[in-house]
C-alpha cells in the first residue's frame, strides 16, 4: 500500500510545460521538439587537421541523420511522455486523446475526516465486506441501498489510545426492554416499524390516517393498514415531495418561512396522489410482522430504535453522505456532477473492493473483518440474480434474505463477542411516518445554504426511519428511545453513526457540527458480557412478489446514477452523451453489463498503474474523446508544435 517515496516511477514519462496541449501520450495530437544548448566546443589541441570530406557527402549524412534522430524522438516522445504537473497528482489513462480536458479530480469537502480514514481500517464488499468489534453499521440506501457495517477492534488492530479491552457495559444512555413474554411489533412498510401491543414503541395504531387533500374539507381519508406487499412505482422522495408529506401543504416559494409551519405529517397520501392515482393506499400500508420475519426475529432478540431520523428532508445520496461525513456538503438531491468527482479512486483504495460472495463469509470465519466495512447490496433485479435492495418493484424477501445472510456469517464469526451490528435506511422513500420530524434546535453541519430553488438550510431532520441494534451484549427486546445528549435537541441520525465511531475509536475532532450535535448510541450495550443465546440461524423469508423480475424495464432514478458513476470510471463521463444521454433508453439487463464493463475495466487500468510503479495516491482518471477524429499526419503533428506559441 505504500508509496514509493522519493522515488519518481515516472522519471522518464518527463512533462514538456511549453507544450499547448499540457500532455504527452501516445495519442498526443502534437509533435514536440526541444531545443537544447549548444555541446561545448571541442578541445583538439594544435593538431587542426583533419580528413576532408565532400560538402555533398557532408550534407547527405546530415540530411540522413536529421531524419533518424526525428523519428527516434517522435517514437520515444510517442511511448514513454505521460501528463504531467501543474498540482496535479492524477493519472490519465485509456484511448483517443484527441480532445483533452485539463481536470482537477479533487475531493469534495463533504467525505471522511482525515482522522479518520488514518484510524480505521475500510473494507468494502460488493454484493453481485469487520477485525475484532464494537461498531458495526448497516445502512440502506433506497430502503436498504448501501449496508455499512461498522466494527470495531478491542483486541488489537486498533489506533493506539484506543484501550485494548473486552467491551465494557454502557449506561450513560437510557433505553428500556420489553417484556420477557413474547411480542408482536407491527412491521411498517418497508421494514418500518408500526406498532407493537407494548407502548414503549412509538408504533403505529392503525386508527392514523391522511386526507387525499387537505384543502378540501370533505376530502376521503386513508387510514394506515397492514396490507403491504412490494411497492411499484417508487413513491415521492424529493426535497420538496418531503416538504409536502411533513407538512401538509405543496411547496412553493412562498413557502420558505418553515418555522412557521407544524410538522403535522399529513400529506403523505396528498403527495402520492399527486405522483399517480391510487398510490396514496401504497404509501399508507405497511408489512405485516410475518411479511419481513427476519426484522421481527431481530427486534424482538436485540434492540430497536424508535427515534431515529434521517439526517436530511431529501432523497438517498444527501443522507448516505450524512453516515460517513456528517455533511452532504450542501447537496439537497442527487447531483451528477459531484458524482464523478472526489478522491476514492486513488489506488491505495482499490485493495479494500472485495466481492462480497467470495470474500465476506471467508474473512467471517477468518475473524479478519476491518473495523468499518461497507456492503452494497444488488440494485438491479435479474431473473438469474434478483435485487436484494428492497427498492420498489423490488421482492423484500430477496432484502430479508439478504440480512439474514449477513447477521449468520457475522454470528459464526470468532468477532461476534466484539460487534454491534446496526441495521437502519437511509430515508423513508416516501412512505407515511406519524411521528413528527424535528424542526428546531437542529444545527447546520457546515453553514452551507443548499442550492435553488429551496436554499435549505440543513436546520431540521427527515422522517424517522427504522433502526435495529444488533450485539450480544444487548438485552432481548430493548427500545432505545431519544438520547440523553450532547445536547438538550440532540436526536439519533445518520451522523450519530460518525459521533460513536468517534467516542469508541477516541478520534480527536468531530467532522462537523452535526456529529458534535448528534446522540450517540453505545449505551444501547448495557451487558456486563455477551450473551450466549443468540439465534444462530434467523427464520427464512416467503417470497411476496409473484411477478418476475423485468430485465427490460426502464432504469430507476438510483439505477441511473450507478451507471453514471461507471461512466466516471471508465472515462464515458467525459463524451457528450454524458449524463442523461447515457442512460436513454436503457434496460436493466444493459445496465448491469455496463456497470460491471466499466469497473471491471477502471480495475484492470489500476493494476496496470500499479505495475508500473504509479504512487498509491495517484487518481485514475479514465479519459474517452466525445468525437472521432480522422489521426494526424506526421507532417501535420510536426508543424503544429512548431507554431505553439506556448
Amino acid at each position: 500500500m505504500g508509496s514509493v517515496g522519493n522515488q519518481n516511477p515516472w522519471a522518464t514519462y518527463d512533462t514538456y510545460k511549453d507544450c499547448s496541449q499540457q500532455i504527452c501520450s501516445i495519442y498526443c495530437p502534437q509533435w514536440c521538439y526541444i531545443i537544447f544548448p549548444p555541446p561545448p566546443p571541442f578541445n583538439l589541441g594544435d593538431d587542426d587537421s583533419g580528413t576532408d570530406f565532400s560538402p555533398l557527402i557532408i550534407a547527405v549524412i546530415g540530411i540522413l541523420a536529421s531524419a533518424f534522430i526525428l523519428v527516434s524522438y517522435y517514437t520515444i516522445i510517442s511511448k514513454y511522455c505521460r501528463r504531467g504537473g501543474h498540482g496535479d497528482n492524477s493519472l490519465e489513462l485509456g484511448e483517443n486523446h484527441d480532445q483533452i480536458t485539463n481536470e482537477a479530480w479533487q475531493g469534495s469537502a463533504a467525505g471522511l475526516d482525515e482522522s479518520l480514514i488514518k484510524s480505521i481500517t475500510v473494507c468494502k464488499y460488493k454484493k453481485e465486506t469487520p477485525p475484532s468489534t464494537v461498531v458495526s453499521a448497516l445502512e440502506y440506501q433506497h430502503r436498504i441501498n448501501d449496508a455499512v457495517l461498522v466494527v470495531q477492534d478491542l483486541q488489537g488492530n486498533v489506533p493506539e489510545e484506543t484501550v485494548k479491552a473486552p467491551l465494557p457495559p454502557h449506561t450513560n444512555t437510557p433505553s428500556k426492554r420489553w417484556g420477557s413474554g413474547p411480542r408482536k411489533p407491527f412491521i411498517r412498510s418497508h421494514a418500518r416499524l408500526a406498532k407493537d401491543p407494548q407502548p414503549e414503541i412509538e408504533g403505529v395504531t392503525g386508527s392514523e390516517s391522511n386526507p387525499i387533500s387537505n384543502s378540501d374539507l370533505n376530502s376521503s381519508v386513508i387510514f394506515y393498514g397492514d396490507n403491504a406487499a412490494y411497492v411499484d412505482p417508487d413513491p415521492g422522495h424529493s426535497i420538496q415531495a418531503i416538504y409536502e408529506q411533513v407538512f401538509g401543504v405543496e411547496w412553493t416559494e412562498a413557502a420558505l418561512s418553515e418555522n412557521a409551519l407544524t410538522p403535522k405529517m399529513n400529506g403523505f397520501a396528498q403527495n402520492a396522489e399527486r405522483i399517480q392515482t391510487g398510490m396514496g393506499e401504497t404509501v399508507m400500508n405497511g408489512f405485516k410482522p410475518e411479511a419481513v420475519p427476519v426484522y421481527k426475529e431481530l427486534a424482538m432478540n436485540f434492540a430497536i430504535c424508535d427515534r431515529w431520523f434521517a439526517s436530511v428532508p431529501a432523497s438517498t445520496q444527501p443522507n448516505r453522505l450524512y453516515v460517513h461525513s456528517a455533511t452532504s456538503h450542501g447537496a439537497t438531491s442527487n447531483d451528477t456532477k459531484l458524482l464523478v468527482e472526489g478522491n476514492l479512486r486513488k489506488l491505495k483504495y482499490l485493495k479494500h473492493f472485495h466481492q462480497f460472495d467470495l470474500h465476506f463469509k471467508k474473512h467471517c470465519e477468518e475473524g479478519k473483518l476491518p473495523n468499518y466495512v461497507v456492503v452494497e447490496q444488488r440494485f438491479f433485479d435479474l431473473l438469474s440474480i434478483p435485487a436484494n435492495d428492497d427498492h420498489p418493484s423490488h421482492d423484500v424477501s430477496e432484502g430479508q434474505k439478504f440480512v439474514k445472510e449477513v447477521y449468520e456469517a457475522l454470528r459464526a464469526s470468532p468477532q461476534w463477542n466484539e460487534m454491534l451490528f446496526i441495521i437502519i435506511y437511509d430515508e423513508h422513500g416516501g412512505f407515511y411516518d406519524h411521528v413528527p420530524t424535528p424542526v428546531t434546535g437542529v444545527p447546520s453541519p457546515d453553514d452551507i445554504v443548499g442550492p435553488a430553488p429551496y436554499f435549505f438550510k440543513f436546520d431540521r431532520l427527515g422522517v424517522r426511519i427504522p433502526a435495529l441494534l444488533i450485539s450480544p451484549w444487548i438485552e432481548p427486546g430493548t427500545v432505545l428511545h431519544g438520547p440523553s445528549g450532547p445536547e438538550p435537541t440532540s436526536q439519533y441520525e445518520h451522523s450519530s453513526i460518525a459521533a460513536t465511531v468517534k467516542k469508541l475509536f477516541n478520534l480527536k475532532e468531530f467532522l462537523t457540527k452535526r456529529d458534535a450535535w448528534a446522540g450517540t448510541f453505545e449505551g444501547v450495550l448495557t451487558r456486563s458480557s455477551p450473551r450466549t443465546d443468540c439465534p444462530v440461524a434467523l427464520t427464512e423469508p416467503v417470497k411476496l412478489r409473484e411477478a418476475d423480475a423485468k430485465e427490460e424495464a426502464k432504469l430507476s432514478e438510483f439505477q441511473e446514477e450507478l451507471v453514471q458513476m461507471a461512466a466516471a470510471l471508465n472515462g464515458d463521463h467525459k463524451k457528450d452523451i454524458y449524463p442523461q444521454k447515457l442512460v436513454e433508453g436503457m434496460t436493466v439487463l444493459q445496465a448491469v453489463k455496463y456497470v460491471e464493463d466499466g469497473f471491471k475495466k477502471f480495475c484492470e487500468e489500476c493494476e496496470k498503474a500499479r505495475e508500473s510503479g504509479a504512487d498509491e495516491s495517484e487518481i485514475i482518471v479514465l479519459a474517452k474523446s466525445s468525437t472521432s477524429t480522422t489521426p494526424k499526419s506526421f507532417i501535420h503533428k510536426l508543424f503544429s508544435c512548431l507554431v505553439c506559441d506556448n
